[in-house]
């Protein structure tokens, strides 16, 4: 038995070394099939909120049709309380999602959402009355860790063959919970320039929505883009903003005319504006750009 373990661990390094990343979830449950019976399984994470407030009320819970196996620091297999649940999972959300693939029996493996690290969790269903085993549930908990560790290496696999492409910013995972799955060192480095007491691979809640909505976040510092990644993900990009980007469009065309010698006469009368208002213009430029003097204006406007 500890041989063939030995043998799935290989594979499943293998696995993480060589398969495209959004096909790894695929593989990983092929892999597991060979030794645990199941007819769905999903990797994620991030905690699992239902958006559609009318499936909240779906289902209730019911030991009988529903049993479930939970691993959170705990003697595999236990029964899955409400607060456990919780953790993971909105209760309307996975009874609801049970129900319409017709499960009737899961076995939940976890971690518990920190501070630094978003919950990962992988949950393994069945549509039949025969409940997962306690072996099954040791099998899986001695599974999660390498399992884990092969996913995150995928991961980082994927995103530096994404930096090897450009060699300015930094990229992240996002996973399809609003959760930063994974990141790189210069995304931290970016995101604690705009946020100076951001946690490595967090971004703040408000920033996810725009960007969700958005598909982009322009911050004071830093550009932020999301599109669709691998394996139901998004992949988010972050650079830095160059000097020029900071300004306003009013502001740009001022620096423009007064870095090619103009007086701010000639600039308010260019423009339609007061000389004050110009003045005005000129004293956001320097501030943003952070010089003193106007010889300094040229070439931070390149």
């Amino acid at each position: 038995m500890l041989q063939y373990f030995s043998s799935l661990m290989l594979e499943m390094y293998e696995t993480a070394e060589q398969v495209a990343c959004s096909d790894f979830s695929a593989r990983v449950a092929d892999l597991l099939a060979r030794v645990l019976s199941f007819d769905v399984a999903e990797l994620g994470c991030g905690v699992v909120r239902e958006r559609r407030q009318s499936l909240r009320q779906v289902v209730e819970g019911d030991s009988v049709v529903l049993s479930s196996s939970f691993h959170l620091d705990l003697p595999p297999p236990a029964l899955c309380s409400s607060a456990q649940l919780r953790q993971l999972f909105d209760p309307g959300r996975l009874l609801g999602h049970a129900q319409r693939q017709g499960l009737r029996q899961l076995l939940l493996i976890g971690s518990v959402e920190t501070p630094l690290r978003p919950p990962d969790w992988l949950l393994l269903g069945r549509r039949g009355r025969r409940p997962f085993t306690a072996g099954a549930a040791l099998y899986a908990t001695a599974l999660w860790p390498h399992l884990l560790r092969c996913k995150q290496l995928c991961q980082r696999r994927y995103l530096a063959e994404q930096a090897s492409v450009t060699t300015m910013g930094g990229f992240a995972l996002v996973s399809a919970y609003d959760a930063v799955d994974v990141c790189d060192d210069a995304f931290n480095g970016l995101a604690r320039l705009e946020w100076p007491h951001c946690l490595a691979g967090q971004l703040p809640g408000g920033v996810l929505v725009t960007l969700r909505s958005q598909g982009r976040y322009d911050g004071r510092l830093t550009r932020w883009s999301l599109e669709p990644g691998p394996g139901g993900a998004f992949l988010c990009k972050v650079t830095q903003r160059q000097p020029f980007d900071l300004l306003t469009p009013a502001e740009a065309v001022t620096a423009r005319h007064y870095a090619q010698g103009r007086t701010h006469g000639e600039i308010a009368a260019l423009l339609g504006v007061s000389s004050n208002t110009v003045r005005t213009h000129l004293a956001h430029v320097f501030s943003k750009l952070d010089i003193h003097r106007k010889s300094e204006l040229p070439a931070r406007l390149r």
